[in-house]
This record gives C-alpha cells, sequence and structure tokens, in this order.
C-alpha cells in the first residue's frame, strides 16, 4: 500500500443475511469497491468470526417492527467512545448490537493500532431493510478511517498486570510508549466492558494525552520515566474533571453540567503527568439514592460485574475503579470513600484499597456525601502502585480545609519510604472478634495469614471485642450525619457548577420523577427522600449530639483497644465485617488487600487494617509486608 496514501475508508457492510451469508468478505470486498490491502486481509482473516456475530444477530432480531422498537428499552451510548454511536434512540438491542460492533472494533483495533475509537470518525449506522423475502432485515453499517503511516506495533512489553514500576521501566527501554498503552486498555476496555460495565467513558483526549507524554519523555530522557507521568489512570465519575469527560456521580441528571475546575486531587495528577484517562462507573450517588439499588449500578455506566463471579456483588460505590482495575482496564484507578466504598469493592475484586485520614487528600471538586467522612484514595492491583498514587494526591488545597490540618500527618519523603518486605516486625495487630467481625467460612485463611505474619515478627492480639459494636453497626448517628451533610454539601457542590439541570437535592428527585431512565419504579429514591425532608441542619443539636456521639465511639473504641493493648492496627476481614463503619465514623484510615477466595466457588475477600488518624505509614508497612509474604491476587478469569 502506498505509504502518502493518509487515510482509507474502511466501510463494513457486514449484515444483509438473505444476500451475504453465503458470501466471504473478501467477495464483498471487492463487490463494495473495497480496494485497500488491509481491509482485504482484515475481510479475510476474519470472516469466520464476523459470519457468526452476523448470524447470531440476524437469529436474535430477525424482524425490525415499530412494535418491538417500542417495546426495548432506549439505553444512551456515551460509553467508551465519544462519536461513536451518533443516534442512541435507534440502538434498541443493545447486548446484540453492542457485542457485535465492539467485536469488530477490537479486531480493527488489534489488526491496525488506530486512532479511529476516540476520535470520532468511527460510526454506526442501524437500518431496516427489506430482504428478498419480503420480510424485515437489519443492517449494520460501521464506517472508520485509519491512517496508516501511524500503525503502531504491538509492544514488546507485556502490559497486563504490570505495575507502574515495570510500566516505567519499559518506558525507559523503549519497549513501549505511553500511546501503546493506551491502545492496550482501549482494547481491553472494547472487549470487556460490555459485560463488566466498569468504565462509563473513556477521554477522547486520552491518545493526545499518551502522545504528549511520549513527546515529553523523549525531550527530557530517562529521568522522566518514574512516578505516574505518562500512566493512565480512571476517575471515579464523581471525581470532577475540567476536560471533554463528564462528572455526574452515575446519574443522568448531571449529564451536560459543566464544573468550574478540576478537583484537587486530578490536578495534582495532571500536575505528576499522570493521563487522565477515563471515568469508572460507581454506585449512582455513591450507593446514597436508594437501599434498593444493586451495588454498582448507574443510570449512566448500567450494572458493574464481579470479574471473578457474576452472580455475586461488587459491594461498593466505588465497583467500576475496583473492577476495572482487577480487569487490567487501566493501571491504576481512583476512588471515594465514606463508609467502606474503596475498601468493600476492592476486596471483592482482590485488589488494594486505601481509605486515608479525612482530610489527607482533597475533597475539592467531589462529588460530596458527606465532608466529615469522605476521602478520596487508589484502588491498585498492588500496595507499591497504591502508594504510587497516594504520594501524589495527598496534601494542602485551598479549596479544602481540612487538608490544612491533615496535612500535618504527611510524612516527610512521602509514604513510599514505608514500602518494607520486613515491615510486619515488631507490630502488634488486634484481630477484632464477636459477631461483627468473625466470619467462620474464612476464618482458616485468615489464620494462615495471621500465621505469616508471626513468621515475619509480628504479634498478633487476638478475641478483642470492640466496645459499644451494636451501636456503630446500627448506624444510628451516622445516618443522621451523612443525611444532613449530603443534602447540604450536595447544595454547595451544584451551586459552583457552571451550567446544571439541578441545583439541589430536591431538584433532583424531581429530575428522577420525570425521567424514566432513573429507574424509580425499580429502585425507588427513598434515601433522598429520608434525606430531603430532614428538618435538621448543621447547625441542629440533634446534627451536633450525632458527631459528638461518634467521637465518643471513636475514643472508646478503635482509640482504646489501641492504647490499651499497645496495638499498630486492628485487623479484620474487609467487607464482610463492620471494620469499614468503624473507620468511617472515626475518619480513620484504613487498608484493604487481598486474602483469600472463599470456598465454594473461590470469591475473593480481603483483610483490613485500621489505624488512628494519621498511621497511613504503619499501615502500609503492615499491609505491603503482608501482601509480599502471601502473593495471594491472581486476575480474573476473564
Amino acid at each position: 500500500m502506498a505509504t502518502d496514501v493518509r487515510k482509507e475508508e474502511l466501510v463494513l457492510q457486514l449484515l444483509e443475511a438473505k444476500q451475504n451469508a453465503g458470501k466471504s468478505f473478501n467477495q464483498i470486498a471487492q463487490e463494495m469497491g473495497v480496494t485497500n490491502l488491509y481491509a482485504a486481509q482484515l475481510f479475510h482473516r476474519q470472516a469466520p468470526l464476523c459470519r457468526a456475530q452476523a448470524q447470531r444477530l440476524q437469529m436474535a432480531v430477525p424482524t425490525l417492527s415499530d412494535e418491538l422498537i417500542r417495546a426495548m428499552e432506549v439505553i444512551p451510548f456515551r460509553s467508551l467512545a465519544p462519536g461513536i454511536i451518533q443516534d442512541p434512540t435507534i440502538y434498541r438491542f443493545r447486548e446484540v448490537i453492542v457485542h457485535y460492533a465492539e467485536t469488530l472494533r477490537a479486531i480493527i483495533q488489534e489488526e491496525f493500532g488506530t486512532r479511529v475509537m476516540l476520535e470520532g470518525d468511527f460510526k454506526c449506522d442501524l437500518q431496516k431493510i427489506q430482504g428478498k423475502d419480503g420480510e424485515d432485515r437489519v443492517l449494520l453499517t460501521m464506517v472508520g478511517s485509519f491512517e496508516p503511516d501511524g500503525i503502531v506495533p504491538t509492544p514488546q512489553f507485556p502490559i497486563e498486570e504490570a505495575t507502574v514500576e515495570d510500566i516505567q521501566e519499559a518506558l525507559k527501554a523503549g519497549t513501549l510508549t505511553s500511546k501503546q498503552l493506551v491502545e492496550f486498555y482501549i482494547a481491553r476496555i472494547t472487549r470487556l466492558n460490555p459485560q463488566l460495565k466498569a468504565v462509563i467513558e473513556v477521554s477522547p483526549d486520552a491518545l493526545e494525552l499518551a502522545n504528549e507524554a511520549d513527546t515529553y519523555r523523549k525531550q527530557h530522557g530517562a529521568e522522566s520515566c518514574k512516578g505516574l507521568r505518562g500512566i493512565p489512570i480512571l476517575l471515579k465519575d464523581n471525581i470532577a474533571t475540567k476536560d471533554k469527560l463528564q462528572t455526574t456521580a452515575g446519574s443522568l441528571a448531571l449529564v451536560d453540567s459543566i464544573v468550574p475546575r478540576d478537583a484537587g486531587v486530578v490536578k495534582k495528577l495532571r500536575d505528576a503527568g499522570a493521563i487522565i484517562f477515563g471515568k469508572a462507573n460507581l454506585s449512582e450517588w455513591m450507593y446514597f439514592r436508594s437501599t434498593e439499588a444493586p451495588h454498582g449500578w448507574s443510570p449512566r455506566g448500567g450494572q458493574t460485574m464481579n470479574p471473578y463471579d457474576p452472580v455475586q456483588t461488587t459491594f461498593g460505590s466505588s465497583s467500576g475503579s475496583a473492577v476495572g482495575v482487577s480487569a487490567n482496564m487501566a493501571t491504576v484507578t481512583l476512588g471515594t470513600e465514606t463508609d467502606g466504598s474503596i475498601i468493600n469493592p476492592a476486596s471483592f475484586a482482590a485488589v488494594v484499597g486505601i481509605k486515608p485520614t479525612v482530610g489527607l487528600t482533597s475533597r475539592a471538586g467531589v462529588i460530596p456525601l458527606s465532608h466529615n467522612m469522605d476521602s478520596v484514595g487508589p484502588i491498585c492491583r498492588t500496595m507499591k502502585d497504591a502508594v504510587e498514587v497516594l504520594d501524589v494526591i495527598v496534601g494542602v488545597d485551598d479549596l479544602d480545609s481540612a487538608t490544612t490540618a491533615a496535612a500535618a500527618y504527611i510524612p516527610r519523603g512521602g509514604y513510599k519510604q514505608f514500602l518494607k518486605r520486613d515491615g510486619l516486625r515488631g507490630k502488634r495487630l488486634g484481630v477484632l472478634a464477636g459477631k461483627y467481625f468473625v466470619i467462620d467460612e474464612i476464618s482458616g485463611d485468615m489464620e494462615k495469614l495471621f500465621s505469616l505474619a508471626i513468621a515475619r515478627g509480628a504479634v498478633i492480639v487476638k478475641d478483642l471485642e470492640l466496645p459499644n459494636a451494636e451501636e456503630i453497626v446500627s448506624t444510628k448517628n451516622e445516618d443522621l450525619v451523612l443525611q444532613i451533610d449530603f443534602k447540604h454539601d450536595l447544595q454547595k457542590y451544584l451551586s459552583e457548577l457552571t451550567t446544571s439541570k439541578v441545583r439541589s437535592l430536591e431538584d433532583v428527585i424531581r429530575f428522577n420523577e420525570e425521567h424514566t431512565d432513573e429507574k424509580l419504579d425499580r429502585f425507588g429514591q427513598d434515601v433522598f427522600i429520608e434525606a430531603q425532608a430532614r428538618q435538621e441542619d448543621q447547625q441542629s443539636q440533634a446534627y451536633k449530639d450525632a458527631l459528638a456521639r461518634n467521637k465518643f465511639l471513636t475514643e472508646n473504641g478503635i482509640d482504646y483497644l489501641l492504647q490499651t493493648h499497645d496495638l499498630h492496627a486492628l485487623v479484620a476481614p474487609t467487607a464482610v465485617s463492620a471494620i469499614s463503619l468503624t473507620a468511617a465514623i472515626a475518619g480513620y484510615p484504613a487498608i484493604s488487600i487481598p486474602a483469600g477466595y472463599a470456598p465454594p466457588t473461590g470469591f475473593p475477600f480481603g483483610i483490613c487494617f485500621l489505624g488512628n488518624k494519621g498511621s497511613e505509614g504503619v499501615l502500609i508497612e503492615i499491609a505491603y509486608a503482608l501482601e509480599q509474604a502471601s502473593n495471594i491476587r491472581h486476575p480474573p478469569p476473564l
């Protein structure tokens, strides 16, 4: 093919079942006048796969009647590649159409290494046509373009499960580029996201940002290959980005809203050279709209599925971040936690989650739940990666006053200094007991981890009862604080948006009532309604009493056990115990790492380390040393 051919239109008309089913794709290409050699090879090589997809679509949708269209659900396609689908209202057959179209896009991406997926020049069209037998048929047309001179060879470096450090070494050695890294993750999302629904959207600027990172590296040499520079990161969709990405908390009410600026943590990530790659799915409104909605579901992103077992929950509002990084859809991710939303989904996805001390990371520009409990933290495949991200995002932000006081806890030299293989030596760990912290089905795995810790110099103090555990688990005080904070803090966030359809919780409730895609008929919005109905505000005595009671429960719970038994951390299984509740009302840090795979299905679970305010360094020593000793994580069977 001549190198001066800058663009060649690639037209894939792959379904007119009666006429084309018996022909080779090479024949179809010739009949269509597609002479590009690569296109002809693509048709020929992928003919069996494409025909199989075409037949599947034909069988699933033999007719396209107006009645069927009205009966099917309309799903907006803002995800993955802006521009790929121009008119979402004609795409009614979600599972079949998406699977078919995304398979073809993955083929093209793998074959050509092109940019079609992110530049809006790859389009689909679905039409009703009449076959020779007089029956209505479906014709799917896909039009794209590629630049032959821009084809990037497959990287020599194996990206799946690679750590930040591995990737930086490959970038330094020239066996990988940031562009190749982004293209790998895009192809991965294209293949897996139709099933996992972990990613709401990929940035239209991702490849441009990757090219900029590669250019920077060429200009500044090997010294620039460090930290997060040139590393793609997925952000939970409640973390604001002042770019072409949306920030919606998964809600249709915030689609097309415009944020005034990047969130504080996003500014720090950009300054560090990270590539803001996209937005991860989440439980809509951080799982605060309804008690009936499943974890990991949002109207924008659909239902996030657990990559280890689709029957099991993802359990926590940062579901997309945890599933996305576990399934190797990005190098690292960010989540947010109010009560369990980082550590719980991390546990069930066999990855690491760090919930920092409240205020250690800025919440400015993050769609809030409660300023008393919200925290932004990393979800990654390894402790080392999580600490790499943590080092970047901590620190003072003038738009979040809590960061000023919390900055006193940030150690000189950062947190990487605590990544010690002998970090368990001399550590005293208190194992929480009682019905809220002991799970019989995984007790054997937990004991193995305790034995490993003892062998590496730790002291295990067992059978510790958390004082007032019943009251903590009742969530009475927590719920009151959350409802009052959410109503107030959300209104403050919405008031600062440059453009928005909603400006208050009351507006959001009304929007949901008026838009069927929010699925009130299935999930309701009982939590919203209860919060809106509260007459108390943040100056009320009831609010102050609840905060004071939470402080009492912390001082006479976590603090009491740590001080009385001279402990460095409290320990319990993540997600399946009440340890996240305990950390939430305290605002204290917690770290979850993979702990095992529960019988009989082999479903992952984690072990959580909880310390007092500002104890991240000690917790990192403990968690990293045990992670290295146990080496439990294995990627999901995808």
